[in-house]
């Protein structure tokens, strides 16, 4: 019925058919989305929290974040955040935030104006040995091995 309609010659018949199409075409995406939702145990509100707390997270990476302080922020308890923090995205919240600030790390040693220390700050971590300690853990590798690394690939 529906390509018959279309198949109508009729400007007007053209739009009105389209328009169905798109509201099927919603009214279908947003029944998977739910079913996906349902499935994995997963809540709009879940996701919005975890959306939000992300956004904090690399808005303030140069600030010492902790979950209590994101979730005071969000107006939620530290312990709901936790929980769907780690079922929406299969990490704490403190493995997050120091894999977005070792990521950030690894971005400002690329410049190479910074020393380690001054990147350490810029990341919100005052101890150099504790963002030694992290950037290892999470790269697999010392800054200064990433540094010379990414001196080596510029030089080629």
């Amino acid at each position: 019925m529906i390509i018959s309609e279309y198949n109508s010659g009729k400007p007007s018949r053209h739009i009105a058919v389209t328009a169905i199409l798109f509201e099927l075409f919603k009214t279908v995406t947003e029944y998977s989305f739910k079913q996906v939702l349902k499935d994995s145990g997963i809540s709009y509100a879940g996701l919005y929290y975890c959306e939000k707390a992300i956004s904090l997270i690399k808005n303030n990476i140069e600030k010492k974040l902790n979950i209590t302080e994101i979730a005071v922020a969000l107006k939620i308890s530290s312990g709901y955040l936790s929980r769907i923090f780690m079922k929406n995205t299969g990490k704490s919240i403190i493995e997050y935030i120091n894999k977005i600030k070792v990521e950030h790390a690894q971005i400002l040693l690329e410049s190479k104006k910074m020393t380690f220390k001054e990147v350490a700050s810029h990341i919100g971590i005052s101890d150099i040995k504790y963002f030694y300690h992290l950037f290892k853990k999470y790269t697999g590798i010392t800054a200064k091995e990433y540094q010379n690394l990414k001196h080596y690939e510029e030089k080629f």
